[in-house]
């Protein structure tokens, strides 16, 4: 179980997804395609760990609509959530002018210029509220994924990855920097050729001319598990943009996965940071921020580069 600190929204997020996968259930595969989350109001997608823990509350409990309201906001559009209907925690962080406290709480992260203090609240899914019907169905028109190997193939091409087909495995070589697949014939539907070449992007973008993230560790490691898992959530996001179906690389991983959420509540909080980054440089959509908040507890190994292949 991860370690347990009172009040910590990283150990109540972090233990949701370990019980899922104790389960045989992997949280960002889905056997369906849907849009991705966003709040049905405005329309503004859900990123990083809230589009994760969305997409999961919809694959636990059937959710159709990618569409997502406050309390507030549905009674301000007219409608209400149905009684006994329980909401979905998400989290944000309010920023503030660093005061550096002499050791970090749990729910603070700290970087050159700030301190990041987490909070949640809960979202309804449109499935749960009564008297928006008109929007439901105008909202699921707009934003319904629809798969379309065209938009797959333009990420893809986009970031101009060197890609060898042949051999019987799919990989990434940090030192040739190159990614190895088997032949396009040899996967057995477009969705898994998609999903495995996506995962595969997603450890591609850690090179140093890149997002820096410089993996390192053997299979099982956390290091190595932490960018396994940073690869398969690029995966899902990339799938989930192009309208695809996720077809996950989970099997091999699990374990690695549970234990390392079990040492670290946060790890699954970085991995899905990272991984809303891999999937917005890959789409051109990303741009360096402020200095990101430290992971405290979960900093990325930064000694170089080592030979090393990622699966």
């Amino acid at each position: 179980m991860p370690r347990k600190q009172s009040g910590s929204r990283y150990v109540e997020v972090t233990w949701r997804i370990v019980e899922a996968l104790e389960k045989g259930v992997v949280p960002w595969e889905r056997p369906w395609i849907c849009g991705q989350p966003r709040n049905a109001e405005t329309g503004r997608r859900y990123r990083g760990i809230n589009r994760l823990l969305l997409d999961f509350t919809a694959l636990e409990r059937g959710y159709s609509s990618p569409g997502w309201l406050t309390y507030a906001a549905a009674r301000r559009l007219g409608g209400h959530v149905r009684r006994g209907e329980t909401g979905t925690l998400v989290v944000y962080y309010e920023r503030f002018e660093k005061q550096r406290p002499a050791e970090a709480s749990w729910d603070q992260e700290v970087d050159q210029q700030y301190l990041y203090l987490a909070k949640h609240f809960f979202l309804f899914n449109l499935d749960q509220i009564d008297g928006l019907e008109a929007l439901r169905t105008s909202f699921a028109g707009l934003f319904a994924s629809t798969p379309h190997d065209a938009v797959a193939e333009e990420v893809l091409s986009r970031p101009g990855a060197t890609i060898r087909y042949g051999g019987d495995r799919a990989a990434y070589s940090p030192v040739a920097d190159e990614i190895m697949l088997p032949p396009r014939e040899a996967f057995p539907a477009p969705e898994a050729f998609y999903s495995t070449v996506f995962h595969e992007l997603g450890h591609w973008t850690g090179h140093p001319s890149r997002l820096d993230r410089r993996p390192s560790g053997r299979f099982g490691d956390p290091e190595y598990a932490q960018e396994e898992l940073v690869a398969e959530l690029t995966s899902s996001y990339l799938c989930s943009h192009a309208g695809l179906d996720v077809v996950g690389q989970s099997a091999s991983y699990i374990d690695s996965w549970i234990n390392l959420l079990n040492r670290d509540c946060r790890a699954i909080f970085v991995a899905a940071r990272e991984a809303q980054s891999a999937a917005d440089f890959i789409l051109g959509e990303w741009a360096p921020e402020v200095e990101p908040a430290t992971s405290i507890g979960a900093e990325a190994t930064r000694d170089g580069l080592v030979a090393v292949t990622l699966d």
